[in-house]
């Protein structure tokens, strides 16, 4: 079972910043989840919401600012965090051995995100195989982009509501459902894995949680803390 650190160990530091995503990589997480949004230069930055204004200490939309300008800004509650451009993700956390699970926020960043990894394959980089990568987002639409131009990178679906049948989503080369803990149980993720699906439920922080949602069989759990995860199936495989 996957322990994936939600925007990084989030519930220690801020959000989708690299201090979040190198201390999750300190606290054991098989995966580190992370959002990105398209700027208005063309540039993927790693910030969950369709505006700074939340989390920084800045205003605008992201799609009408460029990454210099978002950067210029700093994160809410940290020691001088910006908001990353995700090719500093990459290349702080290159050789760390874990897979990245990139969320796709806005339009247009299914196929950015395509052509980034495909230059990276260009260069010869081997620090990021197909392997190392999910792609997720709740749009199919920017899912199918991606899985056009990059078939051999797995895609997720992030699910709000529970289709009438699973079948629905066979056919359309997902690996992956992903749904919050709200909606999940054991009936759930049976078929889901009868229908050939792995199984993510998010966001799960209080240990009892964690313990229920083991023993289902999930295939993986996004957490904020994905330390209390780790220590979670520790103590149950004990």
């Amino acid at each position: 079972m996957l322990v994936i650190a939600h925007q990084g160990a989030s519930g220690y530091r801020p959000g989708n910043t690299l201090a979040a995503f190198t201390l999750a990589v300190q606290l054991g997480a098989d995966m580190i989840e992370l959002d990105v949004q398209a700027t208005a230069d063309g540039k993927l930055a790693v910030i969950h919401d369709a505006s700074v204004d939340r989390t920084s200490n800045g205003l605008g939309d992201v799609s009408s600012l460029t990454l210099a300008q978002i950067q210029q800004f700093k994160i809410q509650d940290s020691q001088g965090e910006w908001v990353p451009a995700l090719d500093e993700v990459l290349e702080i956390l290159a050789g760390s051995c874990i897979t990245l699970n990139v969320e796709l926020k806005s339009r247009g960043t299914g196929a950015m995100l395509a052509e980034k990894l495909s230059q990276l394959d260009a260069t010869m980089r081997a620090d990021w195989k197909a392997e190392d990568i999910l792609v997720t987002s709740t749009s199919f639409q920017e899912i199918a982009a991606f899985h056009r131009l990059r078939p051999d990178i797995q895609i997720g679906l992030i699910i709000y509501q529970w289709p009438l049948s699973l079948k629905a989503y066979q056919g359309l080369g997902l690996s992956y459902l992903i749904a919050s803990k709200k909606m999940v149980n054991q009936q759930q993720v049976l078929l889901a894995h009868a229908q050939g699906f792995k199984f993510l439920v998010s966001v799960v922080n209080e240990q009892a949680e964690i313990r229920e949602f083991i023993n289902m069989g999930v295939d993986g759990i996004f957490s904020d803390f994905p330390d209390r995860v780790r220590l979670e199936m520790t103590l149950v495989k004990a």
